[in-house]
C-alpha cells in the first residue's frame, strides 16, 4: 500500500451537562484516539479535485464506531467563488463512538473501476471507546 503524506484537522466535540466544548487537533497520518461512548469527532481531509480518485473509508468493526461522510466543499470556498477546477477540497467525516471496544478507521483514495489500482492510504485512526 502507498502512503501519501497528509495532515487532518480533527475536531473533538463532547457535551457536559449544559455545555458543549470543541477541541482542535492537528494529527499525523497514524493516530490513536480515545473516546467515550456517545462522543462525536469531525475529521476533515484535504484532497485534490479532478484527480479521478475517490476518497473512501473502512472500519474494522462498525459496531464500535459509525463513520459517515458529512460533506465535501472547496477548501478555499471562503476566498474564491466559484471554486477552482482541480483545486483543493475538504471532505468532512463524522466518527461517532457507539459502544466500548477498539477498532481502526482507514481513509483511502481509490479508483474502484480499475482492478489493478493499489489504494492510497490517506489516514489511519486507531479508536478506543470506553
Amino acid at each position: 500500500m502507498k502512503y501519501k503524506p497528509l495532515h487532518i484537522l480533527l475536531i473533538r466535540k463532547f457535551a457536559t451537562q449544559n455545555t458543549q466544548t470543541q477541541q482542535l487537533f492537528l494529527m499525523e497520518n497514524d493516530e490513536n484516539i480515545s473516546l467515550k461512548t456517545g462522543e462525536v469527532f469531525e475529521v476533515k481531509l484535504q484532497r485534490s479535485a479532478g484527480t479521478g480518485l475517490q476518497l473512501r473509508h473502512r472500519c474494522e468493526d462498525e459496531s464500535i464506531v459509525q463513520v459517515r461522510r458529512k460533506e465535501q466543499v472547496p477548501a478555499d470556498a471562503a476566498e474564491t467563488r466559484p471554486a477552482k477546477l482541480g483545486g483543493p477540497i475538504l471532505a468532512h467525516y463524522i466518527i461517532e463512538a457507539l459502544k466500548e471496544g477498539e477498532t481502526k478507521v482507514t481513509f483511502y483514495e481509490t479508483r474502484p473501476w480499475d482492478k489493478n489500482f493499489k489504494e492510497i492510504i490517506q489516514k489511519q485512526i486507531s479508536v478506543k471507546v470506553s
